[in-house]
């Protein structure tokens, strides 16, 4: 549940709170289980912010620094997260349905089980990023992404694909967009184990 003094907070505004954060660094908000559809805080800082279970369907998060924040099971459908900083974000089982994420950096982020049907990467970075049961489709799009290996599993550095080097430049998305290609209709939903069965 959403901490009122700290909903209260956002409510003022993008740079109402992002003045709050930088006078109070010590503080972590909670705004978990909040109702932010259709929002606009474009450049806010919910770095280390409990977003977990948070509905931020359409969601207007342009250049927003959501640094090690906690967006587990968050809505984040047809949410606009371009050049979003989301490095060690913990996204896992969250909906990306249709979530605009180009130019995103998403390094080192937990991406376990979201459902990424529609989502767009394109030149978005996920080098680390912990992949494992993720759900793509056609539709999901991967052009020019920046990805040096990928992770399964919590502990990142026990499930590194490639395990003893990194991917040639522009690989992954080569590597993915194929996997994409090859399904027979955007409603198929396929995970990732098949790329990790496959190094072992």
């Amino acid at each position: 549940m959403a901490n009122p003094t700290h909903l209260e907070r956002l409510n003022q505004g993008t740079n109402a709170w992002n003045q709050w954060r930088e006078e109070n660094p010590e503080v972590q908000p909670d705004l978990s289980d909040a109702d932010l559809r259709d929002s606009y805080f474009s450049g806010i800082n919910l770095s280390y912010t409990n977003l977990d279970r948070c509905l931020l369907k359409a969601a207007y998060l342009k250049a927003s620094n959501l640094r090690g924040a906690s967006l587990q099971k968050a809505d984040l459908s047809n949410a606009n997260l371009h050049q979003a900083q989301l490095e060690q974000a913990n996204l896992e089982g969250a909906s990306l349905i249709q979530t605009k994420l180009k130019y995103a950096n998403l390094t080192h982020a937990n991406l376990k089980d979201v459902q990424a049907l529609g989502a767009n990467f394109t030149s978005a970075c996920l080098t680390g990023a912990c992949i494992d049961n993720w759900l793509i489709n056609r539709t999901t799009k991967f052009e020019w992404v920046a990805c040096a290996y990928v992770c399964r599993g919590s502990n990142l550095s026990k499930h590194r694909y490639p395990a003893d080097e990194d991917f040639p430049h522009g690989e992954f998305a080569k590597l993915f967009g194929h996997a994409r290609n090859a399904l027979a209709d955007e409603k198929t939903q396929p995970s990732v184990d098949w790329l990790f069965e496959e190094a072992s």
